[in-house]
């Protein structure tokens, strides 16, 4: 400070020697920070290699910014990942559930149907009447098979068209 010509004419109380070093915490494209020391303890002044120790610090402090920057921009990331890993959990249990009830919705009038043709042809002489019911059986069924195919098929078309997919690429740093 007694040397440097920006210093001479102000005089500060502040600083009981007149040693002081400044030194810039460089990121790769700006300044981070600066670190300042003033008075050393045994108040001498600051020597060279005091000051390339307080470069290095600096630049040690200068990583150590940076690593809890990128920490937090990858907890965030770490963030939006466990949130697209839990919706497709939540499709894959949707999926599951939607393919167990299209299942059983299929699997009830084709039973039906089934055991209809099966008496029919296995009773050598079936009754009119008793015929009349099966076949009866048979053709709602089917309906009800086919309403729910089509029913099925609007759905998937609708949700289709509604689809809207909100894509962004994630920049793991």
């Amino acid at each position: 400070i007694d040397t440097d010509l920006r210093f001479r004419a102000s005089r500060r109380d502040r600083y009981q020697t007149r040693s002081f070093i400044s030194c810039p915490l460089k990121g790769k494209d700006a300044i981070l920070g600066v670190l300042n020391l003033h008075d050393k303890a045994g108040g001498e002044s600051f020597t060279e290699d005091e000051f390339i120790l307080i470069k290095i610090i600096a630049n040690q402090a200068a990583i150590a910014l940076k690593n809890a920057a990128l920490m937090g921009r990858l907890k965030v990331q770490a963030a939006e990942l466990e949130e697209v890993n839990r919706k497709l959990i939540d499709a894959d249990v949707a999926k599951t559930e939607f393919l167990t009830r299209i299942s059983h919705e299929l699997r009830t009038p084709l039973n039906s149907i089934k055991g209809a043709v099966y008496y029919l042809s296995q009773s050598p002489v079936v009754p009119p009447a008793e015929r009349d019911d099966f076949l009866r059986i048979i053709d709602t069924e089917a309906g009800k098979l086919i309403s729910f195919s089509e029913k099925q098929l609007d759905f998937l078309r609708l949700e289709d068209e509604s689809k809207v997919t909100e894509k962004k690429i994630l920049r793991l740093q």
